[in-house]
């Protein structure tokens, strides 16, 4: 079976996403042996840690759209029948089309701000890695909205998952 560009893309988002992850709990082992047992921690693990959870969240935003496995609430839904959720589902990815779009364009705004700003313990970084955090993400989350995934949607009739 192909796989198609969109779960490809997800794919190599959630193993970057797991790959800060362990990244992060390495470093701040890492940080925790130094200071407990040589007394000599370092100046930068617990930013790049904070900065890599950042980047871990969005990404993983983004591979909860591509998984349409975001939290939903149906109770008010259900009672009523299919017309009423094809109108909730379509009215759901309206409001998240507005919303990451909203959040893609005013992070790259911010990114584009703080471009310059170096990081405080960690000279000659800039923070545009940080801020891109949001905007990258968002437009990933954009571009699984707009790309159908070929799956059944988790509040379809027949309850089944994607997942």
């Amino acid at each position: 079976m192909a796989t198609s560009i969109r779960d490809r893309v997800a794919g190599a988002i959630h193993l970057v996403a797991a790959a800060l992850l362990v990244a992060a709990v390495t470093v701040m082992a890492v940080q925790v042996g130094l200071r407990l047992f040589f007394n000599a921690p370092l100046s930068w693990p617990e930013e790049v840690v904070r900065y890599s959870f950042v980047w871990i969240v969005y990404l993983g935003s983004a591979v909860a759209v591509s998984r349409d496995s975001h939290i939903r609430v149906l109770v008010m839904i259900d009672p009523y029948g299919p017309r009423v959720r094809r109108f909730s589902d379509g009215l759901s990815w309206l409001c998240n089309v507005f919303c990451y779009g909203f959040l893609l364009y005013w992070g790259a705004d911010l990114a584009w701000k703080y471009k310059a700003a170096e990081f405080y313990t960690l000279s000659g970084w800039s923070q545009l890695w940080y801020y891109l955090a949001l905007p990258i993400p968002m437009a990933l989350a954009v571009f699984f909205l707009l790309t159908p995934s070929g799956r059944t949607a988790p509040s379809s009739p027949s309850g089944e998952s994607p997942i």
